[in-house]
């Protein structure tokens, strides 16, 4: 097993905002199943490293997106876009020959103007709940590009050079808004570590981004045991949670799945939403979300948050 030289040291600490919604809370978003499995390891994923000639301290970002394209990709398969908003999608350059969105995470890297030092993970979800999402074949880097570069400041303020994004891209991605609602919340408060019942009931609705400690000897490993460091330094999406209570996640360094223990503090838990934009017209053709016994998953994690978390 490879082992890493480096410290993913990417995802910032948020500073702390009243105004963020806290599931179950202060959160007006809805809780609906869409996926009965709670389980997100599927094989139409594209792998998308953060690492190039050198770091670009992106996890924030690229866990984000990954989380926005397996949603995506989930609502497309099972029809719960109407067909005119598929053919905007594919008319633009969003899907691509294998049938996958594939999004442009350097859009959201460069809007935010931070550079080579990293993130707070939520700000993926505010930047892209008001620009929007492109392509990536608008607004890509490649590792052929990253090798002009001698210094990790200079390949991360080429990414970030918001001067090349045109105002066609600009336009593009505020009318991909007119498609896709996008909403986000924390599912615990920052640096509560959450339940496992908690984790699961969010993944009925979507995959997880999570923010984690990342021991540089021992992150890159197939299985990821505890780490001593208590800061979240690295953004992941969580796939599923385990029987056995491992997780299991998919990263931005190889091996791109892996499983962290069962101990394995979690000290950001973002849950961000994509909703199919349904006029009334089209809601005989959309397949609807079965709520089922499901719903009361919620209310049950919703009653254990009120009498076990002081906020």
């Amino acid at each position: 097993m490879s082992k890493v030289k480096f410290a993913p040291r990417g995802n910032k600490k948020p500073i702390p905002d009243r105004r963020d919604y806290v599931k179950g809370f202060s959160s007006p978003i809805p809780y609906v199943v869409r996926n009965e499995t709670g389980d997100w390891d599927t094989d139409y994923m594209i792998y998308q490293p953060q690492r190039f000639n050198f770091d670009s301290n992106s996890c924030w970002d690229i866990s984000g997106n990954n989380i926005v394209e397996d949603q995506m990709d989930f609502l497309l398969r099972r029809g719960s876009f109407p067909d005119e908003t598929v053919k905007w999608f594919r008319d633009n350059g969003y899907i691509n020959s294998e049938d996958c969105f594939q999004l442009s995470w350097r859009f959201v890297y460069a809007i935010s103007g931070v550079y080579e030092n990293g993130n707070s993970q939520k700000e993926f979800w505010r930047i892209i709940s008001k620009y929007g999402i492109l392509p990536q074949k608008d607004f890509d880097f490649t590792n052929e590009q990253s090798m002009k570069f001698n210094t990790q400041k200079e390949m991360c303020r080429e990414i970030g050079n918001k001067s090349l994004i045109t105002k066609e891209m600009y336009d593009k991605a505020y009318e991909s808004l007119k498609y896709i609602d996008i909403k986000y919340e924390w599912i615990f408060p920052p640096y509560k570590q959450p339940d496992d019942v908690a984790l699961k009931a969010a993944l009925l609705q979507a995959p997880v981004q999570i923010g984690v400690p990342a021991c540089p000897n021992t992150w890159n490993n197939t299985f990821v045991g505890s780490c001593s460091r208590k800061s979240s330094d690295h953004a992941v999406e969580l796939l599923r949670v385990n029987p056995d209570g491992t997780k299991l996640i998919y990263d931005q360094y190889r091996p791109q799945e892996k499983t962290l223990a069962k101990d394995y503090p979690i000290l950001l838990t973002t849950l961000g939403i994509i909703s199919p934009i349904i006029k009334t017209s089209d809601i005989p053709n959309i397949k609807p979300f079965v709520q089922g016994s499901f719903a009361r998953i919620w209310k049950a994690v919703v009653d254990w948050f009120r009498y076990n978390i002081n906020y």
